[in-house]
This record gives C-alpha cells, structure tokens and sequence, in this order.
C-alpha cells in the first residue's frame, strides 16, 4: 500500500495510483473515478462526525440546565445557539491557531474520562440479569457504531508522510497499532463497565448517563460538551480542504480578492449548515454515530483497503496459498455486510425515532 514513491498522497490518490497501475484497462481508464469516490466518502464521514458534535454538545448542555430549570428551551435551540458559536469559530482558518484548542480539548477529554470510569465502576447490575448476546437482528447496529471508532482513519497517510521516521509507523509496535490499541483498551472498558452499570438504559455518549443531581458529574458534562466543540474546527478542515479548492479553481478567477474571500467564508458556512441540518433532522446520539459508521467509516476502514491492497499485491504477492487474498476477500464480506444492513436498519431506527419523537439524548 505504501510502496508508492509519491511522498505526498492522500487516500483518494492511493486509491487513483493503485488503478491507474494495475493490470486491468477498464480499472485505469476509472482511476479518477476511485479518487473521486474515496474523497467524497472522507467528506461524508467528517461531516457526520460534525453532525455528531450537533448533537452531543446540545444534549450535555441541556442536562445540566433541565436540572435548574422547568423551563429549559428545546434541543432545537440549543443547536441553533451552537450554530451561531461554530460558524464564528469556524472562521479561524490556521491550524497552528487551533492547535492549542486541539490539546485543551485532549486534556479535558482525558480527565472526563477518568471521572466516567471512577463512577462507572462502583457498582453494576447482576451479570446474569443482563443478555449477554443481543438479538442477531442488531447486529449490523453494533459493527456500524463499532466502525464509528474509525474517526481517524482519513489522518491515516498524512500522519505517515509527516514523521521523521516514517517506518516506525508499521510493524507490531509501530505508531499506528499502538495507537489502536490504546484506543481499542479505552473503548472496550468503557463499553463494558457501561454496560454492565446502565445496561439497556446506556445512552449514545456514556457521559449522558452520569446524575444530574452531582456538581462533579455537571461540571464533567459541562468540559466534555466545551472539548467536543472545541475540536470542530479540525474535523471540519478535512472535508472544507477537499472540497474548496475544487470549487475555488472553477470560480474564483472571475472575482476581485474581497469577493473571493466571501464566497470562501458563505461555502464555510454552508458546509455548517449542512451539519446542522443532519443534527437536527435525526434527534437521536446513538442512530447518528451507527449511520456515519455503516455508511462512511466502514467503507473506508475494512472495503477500500481490501480492494486496494488486493489489486497492488495481484497476483504474486498475496502469500502463500493465497492468505492475503483469503482474508481480504473476507474482510470485504463483512464490510459490504455492515454497509447495507447497518445502513439500512440505521435508516429504519431513524425514521422510528422521528416518528416517536424519541429525545435526542435517550
């Protein structure tokens, strides 16, 4: 996958790289195509990350404040207050600016988390009152809001082609795997000891569960919702980068500097917008992180890659009886599967919900 002497390439271009090498014609005359189709698949899975974000900080937000007060606004008003406050952010444009938001936001997260884990560990609902198999039909659900976990996965090669040392990103103990382990450990505790404390009652966010009733578990819920929003901005910047500049060389040309610089800063807020509207129009946490997973993150985490890595290593370098091929073809099996049964149970939960008008935070 890396074997590519380009050094700066992004997935879309591995993707266009690796076809427009292979063996097949009708695969080099689509090499664009696959570029294409990989970047608008990273621009669906940011956004939705940021739509995410219009739901999580609302929903904390409006915990806290209900517990003050019997006449809390909607969710919708919540949201609307956010937009306004991201649009203003979002009009930083450097990263080096952003970075000290970026680490804020880390060490929050990361002290949040410490207070969800002493609490979630007190105690648990007996082991044998709890299923330990949900019914098959909810499958698909779980490995799409699994694949959630996969944010990162577009940061994958520019990390890489950032390092000094970029080999010691591979490898058992390489920078990637390690980082995946801690993330794999983080999320499997939380999960676990969430589950056995809340059971069926455990929420899209586990921090939505904490008691409203303690200054501690307010205060976590409070930084959490800062942290979450203070982290926009960069997930915003993958999909506003991808997208501008495609834009920006087709029309820019015919308009002086300052029109140039309004029609940068109405597209930024258009892309917003969009955000929005997806928080908005699907009310509940959990449904908006399984379809952003079925949908984006599983296609690019488990179906690209296999294709990709079959076609550069076809037909002498898949291993011995063919071991690569064997498990790339199974992982492109199941990533199909959770792509259409956890999109469209995703879909099906979704129109259930808004028909029953289920709480944004349940």
């Amino acid at each position: 996958m890396f074997s590519t002497s380009r050094s700066k390439c992004d997935f879309g271009d591995i993707m266009r790289y690796t076809l427009e090498t292979c063996r097949w014609r009708f695969a080099q005359r689509h090499a664009k195509l696959g570029k294409f189709v990989i970047d608008g698949f990273i621009v669906a899975i940011q956004l939705g990350f940021c739509s995410v974000y219009f739901v999580f900080v609302p929903a904390s937000i409006k915990q806290v404040v209900d517990y003050y007060s019997t006449h809390s606004p909607a969710i919708q008003i919540y949201q609307l207050i956010m937009l306004v406050l991201i649009i203003g952010f979002s009009m930083i444009r450097n990263l080096k600016i952003l970075a000290p938001f970026s680490l804020a936001a880390n060490v929050i997260t990361l002290g949040g988390l410490c207070i969800i884990m002493q609490y979630v560990v007190r105690s648990h609902i007996p082991l044998n009152e709890l299923p330990l198999v949900t019914k098959a039909s909810d499958w698909p659900v779980f490995f799409a809001s699994a694949m959630y976990v996969f944010e990162g996965i577009a940061l994958v090669l520019p990390i890489r082609q950032k390092m000094k040392d970029p080999e010691a990103y591979h490898g058992c103990n390489g920078v990637l795997n390690t980082g995946m382990y801690l993330v794999t450990i983080v999320y499997f505790f939380v999960g676990f000891f969430g589950y056995i404390r809340y059971g069926s009652n455990a929420r899209g966010a586990i921090s939505l569960n904490l008691p409203n009733d303690n200054k501690l578990y307010q205060f976590t819920k409070i930084m959490y919702a800062i942290a979450i929003f203070l982290t926009y901005n960069l997930q915003f910047y993958v999909p506003f980068t991808l997208l501008w500049p495609r834009i920006s060389r087709k029309i820019l040309y015919k308009y002086n500097p300052r029109t140039q610089t309004k029609i940068e800063h109405a597209f930024r807020i258009g892309l917003i917008i969009i955000t929005f509207t997806i928080a908005a129009l699907i009310p509940n946490l959990g449904l908006v992180i399984s379809l952003v997973g079925a949908i984006a993150s599983t296609a690019l985490s488990l179906i690209f890659p296999s294709i990709c890595e079959t076609i550069t290593l076809w037909p002498n370098n898949l291993g011995r009886f063919k071991w690569r091929l064997i498990l790339n073809i199974s992982i492109l099996v199941f990533g199909l599967y959770v792509f259409v049964a956890g999109t469209s149970l995703s879909i099906s939960n979704i129109i259930a919900c808004v028909r029953e008008g289920t709480r944004c935070d349940d």
